[in-house]
Parts: structure tokens; sequence; C-alpha cells
């Protein structure tokens, strides 16, 4: 556990980092090598996602059939937003809940969420792929932000139906349409192009540059494109590419690292 908080605890996802950024700069791409899978992996290990388990941490998974209704294979949900995925696990025991089934009733028992990063999913989805039984995510989106991405793809144009996934925000320049870059980090700054997976995020980024950038936009596109672009573009600036998780999903990792970072309390022994 402690590993896994570190993974994504790591750049790109301190509360703070929206608010103190400096020296916004644009980007261009130059073409040099593609990113290996397991430097596209390391950069979505930043972001969690939220799977319904059992105590074992096995997935809960339902069965679709394939077009031609052959063959079934197995789909797990991937949640976004932790909350959501609450408040389907409650929903689900209240439905199933009258299912006097014992066995209904110890799985209703032992259902949780559980938080991995999204680099697992990209890894696993990578190591089953045309493989005849891989197992099938489905991603949940943040409602908030479906909605939101929808109302800035309406407003420039865009048609929303092209949008099947979830949706990252991008601060754009302008007419060059390049990417707005930020530094972050102390006494050795880092370039990044910031990623976000809250458009309230994009638009306080925005916010700040429209002094300097005034026809900079809010551009928005999916996380499967994103890591289309990853896998085939083969340009530097893909490197300094970081992804900003939601700010619900922030506080969640800071709380698993304050509850990792607790001392354990061992009880005193027994006078004998």
């Amino acid at each position: 556990m402690k590993s896994f908080i570190q993974s994504l605890v790591g750049v790109g996802i301190n509360l703070g980092l929206i608010a103190s950024t400096s020296g916004l700069t644009l980007s261009y791409g130059r073409t040099v090598f593609a990113l290996p899978p397991q430097e596209i992996k390391g950069k979505l290990d930043a972001v969690p996602v939220y799977l319904i388990t059992n105590d074992q941490g096995t997935p809960l998974s339902r069965m679709i059939s394939s077009p031609d209704r052959k063959q079934e294979r197995a789909m797990t949900d991937v949640y976004m937003s932790r909350q959501e995925a609450l408040n389907f696990v409650q929903k689900f025991r209240q439905i199933l809940g009258k299912d006097k089934n014992p066995k209904t009733q110890e799985m209703l028992k032992t259902l949780q969420v559980t938080t991995v990063p999204l680099g697992l999913i990209y890894q696993k989805q990578q190591k089953q792929q045309n493989q005849p039984n891989q197992l099938l995510f489905s991603f949940n989106p943040v409602s908030q932000e479906m909605t939101g991405a929808a109302q800035l793809m309406k407003a420039s144009g865009q048609r929303v139906e092209q949008l099947k996934s979830v949706p990252i925000f991008m601060v754009i320049s302008g007419k060059d349409k390049s990417h707005i870059t930020i530094q972050v980090g102390g006494g050795k700054p880092q370039t990044i192009i910031p990623l976000f997976f809250s458009k309230q995020d994009a638009q306080n980024l925005l916010t700040k540059v429209k002094g300097r950038f005034p026809q900079a936009y809010i551009q928005v596109v999916g996380v499967d494109g994103l890591i289309n672009t990853l896998t085939q573009k083969n340009d530097t600036w893909l490197k300094q590419l970081v992804l900003i998780p939601s700010p619900e999903s922030r506080q969640h990792l800071n709380s698993l690292r304050s509850n990792s970072a607790q001392p354990k309390t061992i009880p005193p022994k027994p006078r004998s």
C-alpha cells in the first residue's frame, strides 16, 4: 500500500500545484521518439480510479454478450469518482437486499470501493490484447465533468457525440494552438503540460493565463484519445504531460497518504 500511495502522490497532484504555478510558457512538439508502455503507465499511475470489489480485491463484474451473441465476456466498471462508486454500492445493496439467498447476502457484505492507479487498468488491457477472454473495462466518468465537457464542446462547435470516454481538459494558448505549460517544484523547477480531469481546475489555470494569452481556451479530449497519442506519436512534448486528478481524488489521496504515515500503536505488554 505504501508504494502504491507514493506512486499516486507524485508530481502533478499536489493540492497547491495550481495555485503556485509560475513561468507560464508554450510547448511546441519536436519529433524524437515515442513513449514506451512503462512510461505511459507511469503517467497514468498519477490518477486514481475506483473499482467495486470484494474484501479479497476481486472486482465486481457483469457478463455481456458479443455482437454475434456466441460468446460472453466479463465487464468491470471503473469509476472516476469515489463518491459515485460508493453511491453505486449503496444502491446495489438496496436492490439486492431483498434477496434471501445466503450467497447474495454474503457477497453484499463484502462489497467495497477499492482505489487503484489508472496505469494498472492500462497495463492489464495491454497484456490481454487480442486474447479471446480478455477482461473488459467500462469507464464511468464523473457526471459533472461530462456535463462541463459537453458545454465546452458545443460552444466550440465540436460534436458532443465524439467524446466517447472520460473527458480531459487542457488549456490552449489560442491561434497557434500551443499547450500552456507551467513550472512546478522548488530548487529544480520542472516544466509540465497539465491535463486536468476537472473542468474547474482547467478554468482556474485559464483565468491565470488570460492576461498573457487573451485568446487562450480550454480544449476537451478523451482519455482514450490521449492514450492513443502517447502510444503512436513521437513528439518530445509528450514527455511533459502530467495528469492532474480531480479535487475529490486529490483529497482522497491525501487521506491515504496521511493514514499510511501514521505510526502504528503497539499496545503495552502486561506486567508479569
